[in-house]
């Protein structure tokens, strides 16, 4: 914590932006707007999921 409290704005604002592509490996991305950080959740690519998903919504979608 002491080493990012003693980064500038700028350096603090490349260091979170150089994370991003580590982050967006598992699924995060940092959006950074007016000086406020974010931290969000990026569409997931797992088959299994989608399979999932996509049964459920059938059976949903047939028993109204």
């Amino acid at each position: 914590m002491r080493a990012v409290a003693a980064l500038s704005n700028v350096e603090l604002i490349t260091a979170l932006l150089s994370c991003n592509r580590q982050l967006a490996s598992v699924g995060l991305q940092l959006h950074i707007i007016n000086g406020v950080v974010s931290l969000l959740t990026t569409e997931v690519h797992n088959k299994a999921l989608a399979q999932y998903l996509s049964e459920q919504n059938q059976a949903n979608g047939s028993s109204h």
